[in-house]
């Protein structure tokens, strides 16, 4: 599925919704682009900004992980992170794992991944109540950014 705007595909395991929204960045209102779905109790996201210039895509990507931190509506209580090789783009990206614990006591297990291409910043997430490895190995491993 293409991620509209991007040049990023994502092969979701369920026909995504999009949304937009406006988000602050470098005192500029930045149009952020969210494609996601619900299978066998897992959300697949990606979110995808363009910062306009490559030297903000930095700073674009502390925003995005900062901003998932205050959304999951909970507080972590492990983060791992680890850097990985990108499919088909040469680059690198960062892939933090959480136990979050909502303010309801329930507890989500997430996987981020947050990378850039140019000006672009995106983060791709799969999350649910039970931690599903095999569908975040396939959803991370299948996001390809064409050139």
């Amino acid at each position: 599925t293409p991620v509209p705007g991007t040049t990023l595909t994502a092969f979701f395991p369920c026909k995504p919704d999009h949304f937009s929204r406006s988000i602050p960045l470098a005192g500029q209102a930045q149009s952020v682009t969210l494609t996601s779905c619900n299978a066998a109790g897992q959300t697949f996201a990606v979110l995808a900004m363009d910062v306009k210039q490559a030297s903000l895509a930095v700073q674009g990507l502390a925003l995005l992980r900062q901003s998932s931190e205050k959304n999951f509506g909970g507080t972590g209580r492990s983060l791992q992170s680890r850097v990985m090789p990108l499919a088909n783009n040469g680059g690198q990206a960062q892939v933090v794992a959480a136990e979050l614990q909502r303010t309801d006591g329930t507890l989500l297990h997430a996987q981020m991944m947050f990378f850039s291409h140019g000006s672009w910043v995106y983060q791709a997430t799969v999350m649910g109540a039970l931690p599903n490895s095999e569908a975040v190995d396939f959803f991370f491993d299948n996001l390809k950014l064409s050139p």
